[in-house]
């Protein structure tokens, strides 16, 4: 188990660092492309911690043991929901969607 928390973890860790580097390159540059490629990997990374939180789910339904850890795990990786809805904002603020 104590692998698989590494792997929720590091995915949070690498879905908000990537985020956060299309954010600042769309923001230092103003390059409309980096703003789409930011859109697709936000759909990536939706899809790829959805399938991360549904493993951890499963895995804690079969080894109870590891609830808490599992359950912290979870929760760090979607803590980046609010940041992403953030970043997605931001980006659309700027580019006069709403």
């Amino acid at each position: 188990m104590k692998n698989l928390n590494k792997i929720g973890i590091n995915t949070a860790k690498y879905s908000f660092i990537i985020g956060t580097l299309f954010l600042l390159t769309y923001a230092i540059t103003k390059y409309d492309m980096i703003a789409v490629f930011g859109y697709y990997y936000l759909i990536t990374a939706i899809f790829f911690n959805i399938a991360i939180v549904l493993y951890l789910i499963i895995k804690t339904i079969i080894n109870k043991s590891e609830l808490i850890t599992n359950l912290k795990t979870i929760g760090v990786i979607l803590l980046n929901i609010p940041i992403a809805y953030l970043y997605v904002i931001i980006v659309f603020d700027y580019l006069n969607f709403f």
